[in-house]
């Protein structure tokens, strides 16, 4: 069997599976739905996606080139290339783009613990007390998420747990 007839018993079969993997994964990345290790898969096989439409381009080289010749062809490529180009804007918003949810996190991890408090229907030095409890020892009315881990994002997930968590008692 020659090189390009092993090759091309892999390439499909490679490329139908990772992309059954990589779209249920999207989905439910998309919906919010994901758990485990679905997102660490998406990203991994998506790495490895590029391998293999690789390795399946070169086994069908010629169709391929085929359909670049085609007005549809070059449409979808066309099409691809603007999403793709599109992809790299930043999203609206004063502070520069990004994604509007992350700069939400991120004012609420900068807020003092006294006006948290009031988002979390607590009172601020319950809150305070919880977070000592929780063994932030720095926690007062002033300090905010991001003083209190550092910056460190672990940290901040541990912290945020221990926000959220409904008050004993």
């Amino acid at each position: 069997m020659s090189t390009q007839a092993t090759l091309r018993k892999f390439a499909t079969p490679l490329t139908i599976g990772a992309s059954l993997l990589l779209g249920v994964t999207g989905i439910l990345m998309f919906f919010h739905a994901n758990s485990g290790l679905n997102k660490l898969a998406h990203e991994w096989v998506g790495l490895a996606f590029v391998a293999i439409v690789g390795l399946h381009v070169a086994v069908n080289w010629r169709p391929f080139t085929a359909h670049l010749k085609r007005p549809v062809g070059q449409a979808a490529a066309l099409a691809f290339a603007a999403l793709l180009a599109l992809s790299f804007l930043p999203l609206g918003g004063a502070k520069g783009g990004g994604r509007p949810d992350f700069a939400l996190l991120q004012e609420i991890q900068a807020a003092p613990l006294d006006a948290l408090a009031v988002v979390l229907n607590e009172s601020p030095e319950g809150l305070a007390e919880r977070l000592r409890g929780a063994g932030f020892s720095a926690a007062d009315l002033d300090s905010s998420i991001v003083s209190l881990t550092g910056g460190d994002r672990q940290a901040e997930m541990e912290l945020i747990k221990v926000i959220v968590a409904a008050p004993q008692g």
